[in-house]
């Protein structure tokens, strides 16, 4: 396979290929580290910011507004279905929307926990199972290459890692920003194919990264979800809130094994999330996967409609992230049915 992105790695970090010192060293810093602020100064002499954005955001409604119908399509057939199967025990409809708490029956409280228990373990490059995971993402990556023991290596780069080792790269998406990647490839190989080799469209002379994009990308999703939110995790293992409130009798959960997420430890987003992570079977199971899938694809999408230089990074993921943020939104159509409408978005 060929590399993906024109880079090279000098004594001072990872350069692109061609690129002025001036632009290299923008790059040196983690994409994590970034957002619209620094995005912006690193476009420098690029047109006005605030000109920059509103052409990104509009360009995203043209970009996404095809997908969007095709969603509300979708659920017009599938959303009678999944609500008549109960959800698997989500608190009410609409429960917890407008300051209220969040009630989650045992398998969405479950299946929380493991996100939010997984969204806290940093990478590890001493763990071997770390490492194994690595392997079988170079394996995903590069099917045709001698297998690896997921050490470091050059062809690291050619997936859009900053250097030789992955493991300097996952800062805050932790571990989780490697499931992820693995998830897609399992869940939705076509989709990982596409964004890894940039298969679609015309491409810039200087691609995003896809490995530490889908780094990003974890942390972006949960930052939205607040999974590493203290009043959430006490929440969750049945403590007392950050604000020291303890969950009251008139907020005990509705079966056991299930929660109450105080409002203070909640969203509109994760109100809406808690509804696919209701759904019984594989589309309830791999919901991460499925909003992670749908957000690279908008990602990709902003890109390619902008014309996006790596200068644009920040500002193309916050794009596409509110583009995730408004297909979860309240009001357009029922959230039993978004596990299956995602996942239809993502496959077609």
């Amino acid at each position: 396979a060929l590399p993906i992105w024109g880079s090279h790695w000098d004594k001072d970090g990872w350069m692109p290929r061609g690129a002025a010192n001036g632009e290299g060293a923008a790059l040196r810093a983690p994409l994590l580290a970034g957002d619209e602020q620094a995005g912006d100064e690193r476009a420098g002499g690029e047109a006005d910011s605030s000109q920059r954005e509103q052409q990104v955001w509009a360009a995203l409604l043209r970009a996404l507004v095809a997908g969007w119908r095709k969603i509300l399509d979708a659920v017009t057939n599938v959303s009678a279905v999944v609500v008549k199967r109960g959800g698997g025990g989500f608190g009410g409809k609409d429960k917890g929307r407008g300051g209220k708490p969040l009630v989650l029956g045992a398998l969405a409280a479950g299946r929380l926990r493991g996100l939010v228990a997984r969204s806290a373990v940093m990478f590890d490059g001493d763990n071997p199972e770390h490492r194994a995971a690595l392997a079988r993402l170079w394996t995903a990556a590069f099917p045709r290459d001698l297998p690896s023991d997921g050490g470091p290596s050059e062809r690291w780069k050619d997936m859009g890692w900053q250097g030789k080792d992955p493991a300097t790269d996952f800062r805050g998406g932790g571990v989780m920003g490697l499931d992820n990647l693995l998830g897609l490839h399992q869940h939705f190989p076509q989709a990982f194919s596409a964004l890894l080799n940039k298969s679609r469209g015309t491409r810039a002379s200087i691609e995003y990264p896809f490995a530490v994009a889908g780094v990003n990308i974890t942390f972006a999703l949960m930052s939205m979800l607040g999974l590493r939110d203290p009043a959430l995790v006490a929440a969750l293992a049945g403590g007392n809130t950050d604000n020291g409130a303890a969950v009251g009798a008139s907020e005990t959960p509705a079966e056991p094994g299930g929660a109450v997420i105080p409002a203070h430890a909640t969203s509109p987003e994760l109100h809406a999330f808690a509804e696919q992570l209701s759904v019984h079977g594989a589309h309830g199971a791999r919901a991460f996967d499925s909003l992670y899938a749908f957000t690279f694809e908008a990602l990709d999408a902003v890109w390619l409609e902008t014309k996006a230089s790596y200068m644009d990074f920040g500002v193309t993921l916050a794009a596409a992230t509110q583009a995730t943020k408004q297909a979860l939104g309240t009001g357009d159509y029922e959230a039993k049915s978004r596990a299956l409408s995602f996942t239809d978005i993502v496959k077609g």
